[in-house]
């Protein structure tokens, strides 16, 4: 059976929570990506999902996603994903295209965080 690996590092940039994500989220791997949102849930409901090494998101991953997602917009919070690599992003406009924000870069998804709405 093959190995899949998954790195999730959390770092805080003002009010918002960055997780890098690096590797596979999968079946094998979706308890690690739980428990470190589970660790750093309570700090900010503002995250961004830094995808920039996430080399493949299955539905299982998408499925943690979502859920997270749900839990950050419950305590009045968002996910949103950066730097999503191509094969990535077209799964994910597919199938949750109205679901999730992405960015470009991890920067735009921080700074859309103090974006004043328009009216």
């Amino acid at each position: 059976m093959e190995r899949y690996d998954l790195v999730c590092t959390p770092l805080r940039e003002d009010s918002v929570m960055v997780l890098h994500l690096s590797g596979y989220l999968n079946d094998q791997t979706v308890q690690g990506f739980e428990e470190a949102f589970d660790g750093f849930r309570e700090t900010s409901p503002f995250v961004v999902l830094d995808a920039s090494e996430a080399h493949h998101i299955s539905s299982i991953g998408f499925g943690a996603l979502l859920a997270a997602t749900v839990d950050l917009r419950d305590r009045s919070g968002d996910l949103r994903i950066a730097n999503l690599p191509p094969s990535l992003q077209r799964v994910l406009t597919l199938a949750f295209a109205d679901f999730f924000q992405t960015f470009s870069s991890t920067r735009d998804a921080i700074a859309s965080y103090y974006a004043v709405p328009a009216n």
